[in-house]
């Protein structure tokens, strides 16, 4: 009897919809939650923030995106 190995998958992580962000807190994670949503990697989405093209608040080390400021940025309105 010849042991089979197991498939091995790479997890991707799921990237949030956009009424997940409708519907939930009112600031989200810069990365992964926003860079995710964008479609964006981790430096792109660090760049992306620096030159102040996603809107951010800084609290501390943690590094936060408003999620109506970044809807109205993207032309999404929540009416849907």
């Amino acid at each position: 009897m010849s042991a089979t190995k197991p498939t091995v998958t790479k997890s991707r992580a799921v990237r949030p919809s956009w009424a997940d962000f409708r519907n939930g807190p009112p600031t989200r994670v810069l990365w992964p939650d926003t860079g995710r949503a964008l479609g964006l990697g981790r430096s792109a989405t660090y760049a992306a923030a620096s030159a102040g093209e996603i809107p951010t608040i800084r609290i501390g080390r943690k590094i936060l995106v408003p999620v109506p400021a970044l809807l109205r940025l993207l032309g999404d309105e929540g009416d849907q």
